[in-house]
């Protein structure tokens, strides 16, 4: 397994960090307003897209590993990364086609947990449910769902960060520390499934049913995709302040209690941290998961 990567921010998107398996044909990158969690039952890794988040569109792109400029979109018709666009067309499903379409009898998603002495387990990604002790049911009408069913879910770059609290009903400003943490700030997915003399397999970025198609490629051995799924900024758009960013999270949230504390995260030096994303000036982000257990638990707008 391979130590964290780390490199200084330039204004050009950084290389990104080493895989969590050897040979892998995909690696999926998230980062941004995505809240992540896991289905054990259904062995689906699963995220949940703000689309609620004011400034912000979800942009999806395929490159070959190493090369800088992505191959698609092809074209700006292939994908619209408004929130109102994303919305419409969810739930969507990045998965291996082995010649069946979507089956979920296929369905091998699994977490890789070693513990915190390992920088690549997914325990470095902040768990906002355990800081609340509880479940945090999510508004249906604030997200769109990503399924992601097949690979391994990990930590790919993590870093220094000053955990807070924030008093009920106070801006983020109030907020007091707590202690340090070193949280992941870029999480993943690999995948190795490959082409065989038997079948033909295919990473595949469908909508629910594979109604819609956005694009297919065909993995073989020697051939490393990487598909970057960032909910980021939109271009010249006014940013909030990077603490304020992190709050957006709570507006997922169904019913979150006015007199309850919320937490905050600060990154200790945020510069120092690979930017995978158009913008280079966009703020780093901390992207947290919910349910390891049942997935993303929905609770519909009264």
């Amino acid at each position: 397994m391979s130590s964290e990567h780390e490199q200084q921010r330039t204004d050009e998107p950084a290389p990104p960090p080493p895989t969590l398996l050897d040979k892998p044909t995909v690696t999926i990158y998230f980062d941004g307003l995505i809240y992540t969690a896991f289905n054990q039952r259904r062995s689906l890794y699963q995220g949940a897209i703000h689309t609620k988040a004011e400034g912000h569109h979800l942009t999806v792109n395929v490159r070959h590993r190493g090369e800088k400029e992505p191959f698609w979109p092809r074209t700006p018709a292939d994908w619209n990364p408004s929130h109102e666009a994303i919305k419409g067309r969810a739930p969507f499903w990045l998965y291996v086609d082995s010649g069946r379409k979507l089956q979920e009898d296929e369905f091998s998603a699994r977490l890789y947990r070693r513990g915190l002495s390992d920088p690549q387990s997914i325990q470095h990604v902040l768990s906002l449910e355990g800081l609340h002790a509880r479940r945090l049911p999510l508004l249906d009408e604030a997200f769109a769902e990503f399924n992601f069913p097949h690979g391994v879910a990990y930590s790919a770059l993590n870093a220094d960060a000053e955990l807070k609290r924030v008093p009920p009903q106070s801006p983020a400003s109030a907020a007091t520390p707590l202690r340090r943490i070193r949280p992941c700030t870029l999480s993943a997915v690999d995948i190795d499934m490959t082409s065989d003399a038997d079948t033909e397999r295919h990473i595949v970025l469908a909508n629910e049913n594979g109604d819609i198609e956005f694009f297919r490629e065909r993995l073989e051995t020697g051939v490393h995709y990487e598909i970057r799924i960032l909910n980021e900024p939109i271009h010249h758009h006014n940013q909030d302040k990077p603490e304020n960013h992190f709050l957006q999270f709570y507006e997922l949230f169904k019913d979150f209690p006015a007199d309850e504390s919320r937490f905050l995260v600060e990154l200790i030096d945020p510069d120092s941290i690979p930017n995978l994303r158009s913008e280079p000036d966009s703020p780093p982000c901390i992207p947290p998961n919910g349910n390891l257990i049942e997935g993303l638990t929905v609770e519909e707008s009264d």
